[in-house]
Parts: C-alpha cells; structure tokens; sequence
C-alpha cells in the first residue's frame, strides 16, 4: 500500500488539537506512527522571505530517500517548497510526502513521478480530511532531458559521473547558486541507469537537516549555505557549477560483460590443403578437397573403387598374378623345409677299434 500525507502551517491539523505546522491530510489507515515519522522529512529553509520578490529563486526540495522501521524497508518520496505565507502572516512551507515498500516503486524512477503534472500538491486551502487509499502511482516516464548539463555549460558527461556512483556508492555534492533548478541533472543522470538500478539512488535537489540515521547519497547544496562545509566529506565527488567543471572524471566502473549466446554448431568447412609454389615462393590455396558422402561409405566394398584399369591390367588378371605368387610361395616352403629336416647320416665307426676288440677278446 502507497501512504501518503501532506504538512504545513495550518490553524486546524488533522490530529485533534493540533495546530500550526501539522499534519493536514494523510491517507486512510496510514499507521500513527508512520505517519509521526513521515513528519520529521518537512523540514526546509527559506533563503528569501516572502513577500520579496526574490522568494519566486526560493528553491524547491524534490528528494529519495530510504527508512527502515519494524525491519521494513520503506521509500520515502518528498516535495517540500516554499508555500508564501501563512494565516499568521508569517513563512509557510508544503511538504508533500509518500511511503511506500519495493513493490510499489515504478519502473521509471523516483525522478519521473516530480515531472507527473499536478502530481504533489504546492498549496493547502481546504479543512484537514482523509486521503482516498492509493494502490499505484500514475504512470511516469522520464521526459527527454538531454542537454540539462549542456545548458548549464557542463559537459554531459557528467550525467554519466553522477550515474556511476550509484554503482560505485561515492556520495555526490552538487553546489549551485539560488535559481538553478538541479532536479533535471539528477533526472538526466537517473536516465543513464539501468531500470533495476534507479531505485537505489537517493537523492535531494535542495539538501537540508534530515532525521538521523538517513542517508542521501545525491546533495543539491546551495552555495554560502551551512552544508557547504560537509559538502566534501566521505571522498564525495563535488561539482561546483558556480565554475567550469571542464571534462569529467574517467570511468572507474567497468561496466559487467554481456552474455552472449553460445554460437550454433556448424559443419566442418571443406578440408584445403595448401602447397608452396615453387614459382614464387608463396602459400597457394588449392580447390577445395570434396569430401566422401555417407552413402558412398555405407556401399558394398566392391562398389567403392572404379573398375578402370591401372597400367593396364584389369582386376581379373591381378586376382590370377596373386594367386600363381601364392603357390610359387607355398613351394618354395615346402622345399626349404625338406632340406633343413632331412635325418642326417650316422658317422662310420672306426677299423682299428674293432682290430683292438678281437684281439682282447676272441670269442665274441
């Protein structure tokens, strides 16, 4: 749910007895307590007092911010401006504000709902009363910007500088003058962000005092103010548009990779063989070599070679050549076999051994 209320100087406030800088309207069944919260984010301070002419460069605090409360993230979407005066006769200020979670956060950002035509209210002259219940915020888109920081006399780069840190979490101090409107270089930069992204910059085009534990990232400071002191702190990146801001800073953020989709597989390209010309001494690239078809592989042996004869001899009259080398082979074999195998003679025994036998013994 989307709560919203709206505080300024009234004689009458919604709260019973309550007078003065009140709540005048809140929406219906918006927590007492949220809504004493939401209160604290009204303050503003006036640089010129009405009726001076100068109150018209008054400027106008258009902020983002985040709370947490009850272990709750909760946005915080605020105009607050000068409201000329009030039934006492003195400085009035309207401070528009709404709460809500992270499903309630349009896709456009916190910067194109300021832009939505009679979206915040700039005055009150109605009795205190009840709000109708708000489910969605009106349809925003953020208008085209391009060139705030060019009219300025920046380089629009910057719009990118400012964009990084949101990335990078570097607080931003932008230092300006009274009548320069710095929403449009907030907006130009929130432009530069991706959807997802936009909803964690906060931010407020006319920085003033904010309840403690509140951070903002993004500060629009007027220049002589008692903000300009702190405009430095924690390494913030300061543009002064009182001054040339001359290039911006180089990028430290590099963007992740994009994912690419896988490439589709394809056929392996014709095999080439390359040869070096003797001629020239260079690589040539011959025609490409075709490659066999899987129907001519999966044919019958006997079909895949051609029946042409080579050097003149046909394929019956090789089959008769290789079958007379068989034979001639198995002869040749056979033959050396026999020789090597043949039984060899047994050695003739000696005469005069058998002289010697007779004579030792006669009568054998």
């Amino acid at each position: 749910m989307i709560h919203e209320l709206v505080f300024t100087s009234a004689p009458e406030g919604l709260r019973p007895g309550s007078q003065g800088f009140c709540t005048v309207a809140h929406s219906l069944g918006f927590p007492s307590n949220l809504a004493m919260r939401l209160e604290t984010f009204s303050a503003y301070r006036h640089l010129f007092q009405p009726p001076s002419p100068n109150a018209v460069r008054n400027p106008v605090t258009c902020m983002h911010l985040t709370l947490n409360l009850g272990g709750k993230r909760y946005h915080v979407l605020s105009r607050v401006a000068d409201a000329g005066l009030d039934y006492t006769q003195r400085t009035n200020k309207i401070a528009h504000h709404f709460l809500f979670e992270d499903a309630d956060c349009p896709e456009g950002g916190p910067t194109a709902l300021f832009f939505v035509p009679n979206f915040f209210l700039d005055a009150w002259n109605r009795k205190p009363g009840l709000l109708p219940k708000r489910t969605t915020f009106p349809f925003a888109e953020l208008p085209p910007l391009a060139g705030a920081w060019e009219r300025l006399g920046a380089d629009r780069g910057w719009a990118n500088a400012v964009a990084e840190t949101v990335l990078t979490e570097r607080p931003v101090s932008v230092l300006f003058e009274p009548g320069t409107d710095v929403l449009p270089l907030f907006a130009e930069a929130m432009a530069r962000l991706p959807i997802d992204q936009r909803w964690r910059a906060t931010f407020s085009s006319y920085y003033n005092k904010l309840p403690p534990g509140v951070a903002c990232q993004w500060k629009g400071i007027v220049l002589g103010s008692p903000e300009t002191a702190e405009a430095g702190a924690g390494d913030a990146l300061v543009i002064d548009l009182s001054r040339p801001l001359g290039k911006p800073p180089a990028r430290s953020f590099a963007p992740p990779p994009r994912k690419t989709e896988p490439p589709q597989r394809t056929e392996p390209p014709p095999t080439e063989i390359f040869f070096e010309s003797e001629a020239e001494g260079i690589y040539e690239i011959s025609e490409p070599v075709d490659q066999p078809s899987k129907a001519s592989l999966s044919a019958p042996i006997t079909e895949r070679f051609s029946s042409t004869p080579v050097l003149g001899i046909t394929p019956s009259l090789a089959a008769a050549l290789l079958l007379v080398a068989f034979l001639l082979g198995c002869g040749v074999g056979a033959l050396t076999t026999a020789r090597w195998f043949r039984p060899k003679p047994e050695p003739p025994q000696s005469s005069f051994l058998l002289d010697c036998i007779d004579l030792l013994l006669p009568n054998r």
